[in-house]
């Protein structure tokens, strides 16, 4: 149909302004969900765009279940062309992208009341504990994708699962996520000592218990979630010198991968004609001077 073609092909849109970020809703959805790009559902820091398992399933799952908006500190350029690239089915409405109407380098957070929306039917995920600190309770924190696309990685699958009772429910977000088990309470504090109390979702699917006795990944997943149950220092990498920077590229945050770990890199962001394409997305020649969170 003329309405469905249209629906697919409109651009996600964002308001300028620093009480309303978001245009008004369009009726039928209940719940927002905010969803940051790197680190969270892509990676694109070194080399080609690379999303996390299960994005294609998540997003339609998604769709069909709420009003979708990407917030992101990325530069309106690099952001757009992500979206473009992952959203091909037309589920993502809104692009909140870096502007001066929210983003403030030194200091930014995620504040989800300028959004526009009732917050009590905001869920926001995340990887970073800062961009959450104004709504703790409305927030997801997930792990950070790196890149290294594994089968043992079912974060996406969770949440999707997660949302689906949460709408189920019809409960306001901050009366639902103390519910469910598949989240742990965690207290996070921030470069600056401010303690963050988030839900962390552990994405990793189990191993039988046989094989986690003998030392397989399943110790080192408890190792993190028990140091977490603490306090710990969680950096937002976004915050440190020159990252993100329009003109400069951005401090490194970890080692370069070898050769060999370059090899095994799986697949990267699909295309529209086959799904299961490895190639890079169009945005892997950009400059990651125009990349953040």
């Amino acid at each position: 149909r003329a309405s469905d073609l249209s629906e697919l092909s409109r651009e996600p849109t964002m308001l300028h302004s620093s009480t309303q970020l978001l245009p008004s809703p369009q009726p039928g959805k209940q719940y927002t969900v905010v969803l940051d790009l790197d680190e969270t559902v892509v990676y694109g820091r070194e080399g080609p765009l690379t999303a996390r398992a299960h994005l294609k399933q998540f997003l339609r799952t998604l769709g069909e279940l709420a009003e979708v908006v990407v917030w992101t500190a990325g530069e309106r350029s690099y952001a757009k062309a992500i979206v473009r690239e992952i959203n091909t089915e037309g589920v993502i409405r809104h692009l909140v992208y870096r502007d001066d109407a929210w983003f403030d380098e030194e200091d930014y957070t995620k504040d989800l009341k300028k959004l526009g929306r009732d917050t009590d039917y905001v869920l926001i995920v995340e990887n970073t504990p800062d961009c959450v600190r104004e709504n703790p309770t409305h927030g997801i924190i997930v792990s950070d994708f790196e890149g290294a696309v594994t089968r043992r990685d079912e974060t996406l699958l969770k949440l999707a699962e997660l949302v689906e009772a949460l709408v189920k429910s019809g409960k306001p977000v901050p009366e639902f996520l103390p519910t469910c088990r598949t989240l742990k309470r965690q207290v996070v504090v921030n470069e600056a000592g401010t303690e963050i109390p988030i839900f962390y979702l552990s994405g990793r699917a189990k191993r039988p218990n046989k094989e986690a006795k003998d030392g397989g990944e399943d110790d080192a997943e408890g190792t993190e979630a028990g140091a977490a149950e603490g306090k710990v220092v969680k950096t937002n990498r976004d915050k440190r010198p020159r990252a993100g920077n329009s003109t400069e590229a951005p401090t490194p945050t970890r080692a370069p991968r070898s050769e060999a770990d370059k090899r095994q890199q799986t697949p990267k962001v699909a295309t529209k004609s086959d799904p299961r394409a490895t190639r890079a997305a169009p945005v892997a020649s950009m400059s990651p001077a125009s990349k953040a969170k």
